[in-house]
């Protein structure tokens, strides 16, 4: 506690008490010097401060209610005042928050060539304003809603001519993709660009070929190609031996039809349909050109038997198509079976409404090691009688 030392006696009291009286000086104190100026002038300097310290003391207490017990009226005071204690300054580089709602400060979409695309990740193109803030750390990110879809670090030197760079590998999601662009650093995320719809469809479209069928014979020097898809889109059918190429559109229902050339003997017929976001469904058919005019091909059902595995079976059918290559039905058709080292035999039969017949002989044991002969003999409505054979060994 720090006493004050009234400057007169009669100053001195404590209440509830009678007058301090001031005892004289000592013998001793009386023999000291007295202080030059100079030490009067350091006293007194010393004790404003002192005073000025405790006076301060007692103002705060005094404020927050502090004082003695004893007598409430009479200010505490601390023998030393508070040191404050500096805040060092921070050495770290200042961080920045991207300029919200600066026009200059937000990158945009440069528009897409197409909307509608195939590929489940595209480039797009942004433009990169000054961004208002350094560029160090700086990246762009695309959002398509909540979803964050790419991050790429960009810096001066990735902007072209035109002030934009290219991202190339937004990923999409099939169906429709509104996606906006920000700038963000390691403080925050600035604001969002106009969104930019884009619609991903990577599904070809749908393509069945009904005629001609495939590993068909025609007769004639040229087919019509049908088939159905997706309505309204165009079908391209090309002959892959003599290069011919033609287009037919779809109508309502997704049917198409579209004649093409053939060549003689096969014949590669390649039928494609594109959609409009690009996506292609390829289809091929084989096919043979025959001589122009009706005929019956005979095929076996095996070319070789072993005589140790008699007895076995030997299935025979004809096709029977006319000169453009359709198939005729309820023809009569012969056929006989000439087993080597076996009596010949003869079956009968009526092409169906594909124009095919079939039959079977049963080779028993007896057959000899040689070769046979299967012949088909097919006799029209209108009288014309059409043939073929086929050979056969047994081993």
């Amino acid at each position: 506690m720090v006493s004050f030392i009234p400057a007169h006696p009669s100053d001195r009291h404590v209440p509830g008490t009678g007058p301090i009286r001031t005892p004289e000086r000592s013998a001793h104190a009386r023999a000291l010097p007295a202080p030059d100026d100079a030490s009067l002038t350091l006293g007194r300097r010393i004790g404003v401060l002192v005073v000025l310290a405790a006076l301060g003391g007692a103002i705060v207490l005094a404020a927050t209610g502090g004082g003695s017990d004893r007598d409430p009226g009479v200010a505490v005071l601390p023998t030393t005042a508070p040191i404050a204690t500096p805040t060092p300054m921070s050495d770290a580089a200042p961080t920045y928050l991207p300029v919200v709602g600066a026009p200059t400060g937000q990158p945009t979409f440069v528009a897409p060539k197409a909307t509608l695309v195939n590929k489940r990740r595209i480039p797009l193109r942004v433009r990169v304003p000054e961004p208002g803030v350094p560029w160090d750390g700086l990246e762009l990110r695309v959002l398509r809603g909540g979803t964050q879809v790419l991050t790429q670090a960009i810096g001066p030197d990735d902007l072209d001519s035109k002030g934009r760079v290219t991202l190339r590998n937004v990923r999409l999601k099939r169906g429709t993709n509104r996606l906006s662009v920000v700038f963000a650093n390691a403080t925050g995320v600035g604001p969002a660009s106009d969104p930019i719809a884009i619609r991903m469809d990577d599904r070809p479209p749908k393509l069945k070929v009904t005629s001609p069928l495939v590993g068909a014979t025609l007769n004639a020097d040229s087919v019509t190609v049908k088939g159905r898809t997706v309505p309204g889109i165009s079908a391209i059918v090309r002959n892959m031996v003599t290069n011919q190429k033609v287009v037919a559109t779809a109508d309502g229902t997704g049917r198409f039809g579209a004649e093409i050339g053939l060549k003689r003997g096969r014949n590669t017929l390649k039928v494609v349909v594109a959609d409009a976001a690009g996506n292609q469904n390829p289809v091929q058919v084989a096919i043979v050109r025959g001589n122009g005019r009706a005929e019956a091909r005979l095929a076996l059902s095996r070319k070789r038997i072993r005589r140790s595995a008699l007895p076995r079976p030997l299935g025979a059918t004809v096709t029977v198509l006319d000169a453009e290559g359709r198939p005729i039905k309820n023809a009569r058709v012969e056929f006989n079976f000439g087993p080597p080292g076996l009596p010949t035999q003869v079956r009968n039969a009526t092409t169906s409404k594909l124009g095919v017949a079939r039959s079977e002989m049963r080779l028993v044991e007896g057959a000899v090691a040689d070769e046979g002969l299967v012949t088909v003999r097919v006799t029209l409505e209108d009288g014309r009688v059409l043939t073929d054979t086929a050979k056969f060994r047994v081993v």
